[in-house]
């Protein structure tokens, strides 16, 4: 674990050759540190990402790739069930010039009627939060690069075990760190994940100069989590087939709202990878 917040050149003309040719150095931990690197490096593995960026809260990673995307003038559509804090962030940000659409859909295909000829972003989950909808990717991607829109979704809930967007054409990927990928109630954080072109347009404005950069010790907790995540997420679903099970014989219960029960099995199980297990895919 690297904590220290400057990095040591062998003179000063070193650091004004490594700052001119933009060569990969370590200069202030804002920017980069070797820690930090580290786990970035995992997750694009894990998420088949080509970069990663760090940061101190998961609102921070939502708000950096937003904004670095977004223009005046243009919009931004909202699909179902979003973390709240993202929601009112996009709210927020009419104040800008910025304008945004919050809809509910329960079949993919409603939500290119809702697009306008200004529309820059979709933003989901999926998952979503709360009911857990699943919308098909592969759908919302083809559409979005046809009208040159930005797709970013939060992929908090599925892991990049369960799930990877990034495969099926989605442009940003999100997650919060404090959920399943740190796993141990002992830290927060947020990961944006994308392509080298998209992230060139988020690092300048969404990482350096908003500087919610995660700390070296975040990180290397996060790393610890990555160990213990496929451990966990085994336990998880042999607990969720359980629950369901169990609320499936409760008279009281009148609908469960779970991929497993409220989603097609098609769907699972062309994105969900862990859950189609349960299905005996």
């Amino acid at each position: 674990m690297v904590l220290t917040s400057s990095f040591q050149f062998q003179d000063f003309q070193h650091y004004v050759d490594v700052n001119t040719n933009q060569t990969k150095a370590f200069t202030y931990t804002r920017g980069a540190n070797p820690t930090l690197e580290i786990f970035e490096q995992k997750i694009a593995k894990l998420e088949n990402g080509e970069c990663v960026k760090s940061f101190a809260l998961g609102m921070a990673a939502i708000s950096a790739a937003i904004l670095g995307l977004i223009e005046q003038s243009q919009h931004i559509l909202v699909v179902n069930t979003i973390y709240g804090s993202a929601s009112k962030f996009i709210r927020h940000l009419q104040c800008l010039g910025v304008e945004s659409t919050i809809i509910h859909v329960s079949e993919t295909a409603d939500i290119f009627q809702h697009v306008q000829d200004n529309t820059k972003i979709i933003y989901f989950e999926s998952p979503s939060s709360q009911k857990f909808e699943m919308l098909d990717l592969e759908m919302i991607s083809l559409f979005s690069k046809k009208k040159n829109i930005y797709t970013i979704m939060d992929n908090t809930w599925s892991t990049p075990l369960f799930q990877n967007p990034l495969c099926f054409g989605i442009d940003v990927v999100i997650h919060s760190c404090s959920k399943y990928i740190g796993g141990h109630s002992d830290i927060v954080g947020g990961i944006l994940v994308t392509n080298f072109d998209t992230m060139q347009k988020i690092e300048e404005l969404g990482c350096n100069l908003l500087g919610g950069t995660m700390s070296p010790v975040n990180a290397w907790l996060a790393i610890r989590g990555l160990r213990t995540l496929p451990v966990r997420l085994e336990k998880q679903e042999e607990s969720i087939k359980e629950i369901i099970d169990f609320l499936k014989n409760d008279s009281r219960i009148l609908k469960i709202y779970h991929p497993m029960i409220s989603t097609p099995k098609d769907i699972c199980q062309k994105y969900l990878r862990g859950y189609t297990s349960l299905f005996g895919f």
